[in-house]
């Protein structure tokens, strides 16, 4: 029974492996987009872009079912270079149809692996210039380990892509190394705190004080130093009135709204303002 188990699995995998080598040439792939809200005047900031895999016989997978595969097989980065022109091309899209397109960013999620590659100012020169869009909505977002881990490399490269306009994002903070003595060193215009905090204030424990504390702390040390944070898996209308007091600056989450794709994302700018006046009543 164990042996079939194991045999089945190796087989699934395979075949996963397989279909990934054409995910891109087949039109496979989707981008969804996942609102990031203001938690003062609930304004939209924008969105942030994750990928999903419309496959052909197991349907919509999350990036958690086949980017670590996708990335033993080398092919994260051409599947995050396709992700980056796509909602380049968004972008460009809502700049043209709505008034407040112009001012709506898309969050991307780059791997240490894209950040390392040689052309990589070069190859974002050429899409902004090709796409036609402000580099200021545009947001690249790096995790913290992997500015820990190639500190110098990561802060120049960071500061060279500033330095076209994008926007710099440090993903996943607080998780690793807690590195709050390094938040000055960052070249980062915005700071995601990780979702692992929504569920540790929303969950009643005797540390619930001390969770809050340091959400607290990582909130008014970016505040301190002029620079944003996200909130994000905010799930519940507890979490959010927290997160305010704790004086987050914007948030994201399934409160607000699943990620969604590009037709649902036009209903949801449309439809907004009505949800917006909920939120503050």
């Amino acid at each position: 029974m164990f042996d079939a188990l194991m045999h089945a699995e190796t087989l699934t995998r395979r075949q996963l492996e397989t279909d990934l080598q054409h995910v891109i040439q087949q039109d496979q792939l989707r981008v969804y987009y996942q609102p990031i809200v203001s938690l003062t005047s609930y304004e939209i900031l924008g969105f942030e872009a994750v990928v999903r895999w419309q496959h052909p016989r197991r349907g919509l997978l999350t990036p958690a079912e086949f980017l670590p595969v996708a990335e033993e097989l080398g092919l994260n980065l051409p599947i995050e270079r396709w992700v980056l022109r796509q909602a380049c091309r968004q972008i460009a899209r809502w700049q043209s149809r709505y008034s407040t397109g112009t001012h709506l960013l898309v969050s991307i999620n780059l791997s240490a692996k894209h950040l390392a590659q040689p052309d990589m100012v070069d190859y974002l020169k050429t899409l902004l210039h090709e796409t036609r869009i402000s580099p200021a909505n545009l947001m690249l977002e790096i995790t913290e380990d992997v500015v820990i881990q190639h500190f110098e490399t990561a802060i120049a490269l960071l500061t060279r892509l500033r330095q076209l306009g994008v926007q710099i994002g440090l993903d996943d903070f607080g998780t690793g190394y807690s590195s709050l003595s390094y938040l000055h060193r960052f070249p980062v215009d915005m700071l995601k705190i990780d979702r692992s905090f929504m569920q540790m204030i929303s969950r009643p424990s005797r540390n619930s004080p001390k969770n809050g504390q340091m959400v607290r702390s990582i909130a008014l040390l970016a505040e301190s130093l002029g620079i944003p944070t996200i909130a994000e898996g905010i799930e519940t209308l507890d979490q959010l009135t927290q997160l305010r007091a704790l004086h987050c600056s914007y948030g994201q989450g399934y409160f607000f709204a699943e990620p969604l794709n590009q037709f649902a994302v036009e209903d949801f700018l449309k439809c907004y303002n009505h949800e917006k006046l909920r939120l503050r009543s």
